[in-house]
């Protein structure tokens, strides 16, 4: 699994080397096609929000490994694909955003629980795999727990700020816990290019313009946000005050005349 062929996903280059995508889309494509319940509204909101979540084929996980159904693969994919931890965060993060599509007849014995414990250990220091947990127990004392810390913790990559953002439902919510940090990561102090990560930065800027038309987005210190809107829509010239304050964090001209 760890192996990818050509990315069917791109424009996530800050990710590539710590999620296996592909892997993560065609898992999802492998539970929705196995489950009895109904799989509109979680592809729904996965298509609307996800970061990097595109539509997938399943017949790549059952026709290269054989899988029947997902408790299989948690219980044997080391043994057809070895452990790449990239596969391993990869298929916690889909049933992180899958769990509701669970049924009993998935798993057989402790397959889904051995798999969970299996990760629990590993995820001290795993942002992505205290990711996957969070979603896995939300909305419990465990998931209270690790939303807790991953909102206060202080991040130092772009990357890791941004994934961990995205675990929540608004762009209100990424404000109410991230906001300076955002400010932060996202210019002076960026981690991350635009080039190679415009998927990301489409993401972060859809998430901003919905924000900004129902809530607007003001204040002294939001204009590095206020100049991100811009870039879709406008031509941000020399002079122009949006011009000043991408430059001033670290953008340089070749982004304002292209769509990112």
């Amino acid at each position: 699994m760890s192996q990818e062929k050509t990315p069917a996903v791109t424009g996530f280059d800050a990710y590539r080397e710590q999620v296996n995508i592909n892997l993560f889309n065609d898992i999802i494509a492998f539970i929705a096609d196995t489950t009895a319940l109904d799989v509109v509204p979680t592809r729904r909101k996965l298509s609307a929000g996800h970061l990097w979540y595109s539509r997938s084929d399943s017949d790549s996980i059952q026709a290269q490994y054989g899988f029947r159904y997902f408790g299989e693969l948690l219980e044997r994919y080391e043994d057809k694909a070895g452990s790449d931890i990239r596969d391993i965060r990869a298929i916690a993060l889909a049933m992180g955003y899958t769990k509701d599509l669970f049924t009993d007849d998935m798993f057989v014995g402790k397959q889904k629980t051995g798999f969970i414990r299996k990760i629990t250990a590993l995820s001290p220091g795993d942002i992505y795999l205290k990711g996957a947990l969070y979603l896995l127990n939300r909305y419990e004392p465990i998931g209270d727990a690790i939303f807790e810390e991953l909102t206060k913790a202080v991040y130092t990559q772009t990357k890791e700020l941004v994934f961990a953002a995205s675990l929540l439902d608004e762009f209100e919510q990424m404000l109410k816990y991230f906001k300076p940090q955002l400010l932060s990561l996202l210019g002076s102090e960026r981690t991350m290019p635009v080039f190679g990560n415009i998927g990301v930065y489409a993401w972060l800027l859809r998430a901003l313009c919905a924000y900004h038309k129902s809530k607007g987005i003001r204040g002294k210190d939001m204009g590095l946000l206020r100049a991100l809107i811009e870039l879709p829509v406008s031509f941000v010239k020399t002079g122009n005050k949006y011009n000043k304050a991408l430059r001033d964090n670290g953008y340089n001209g070749c982004y304002f005349a292209r769509k990112i």
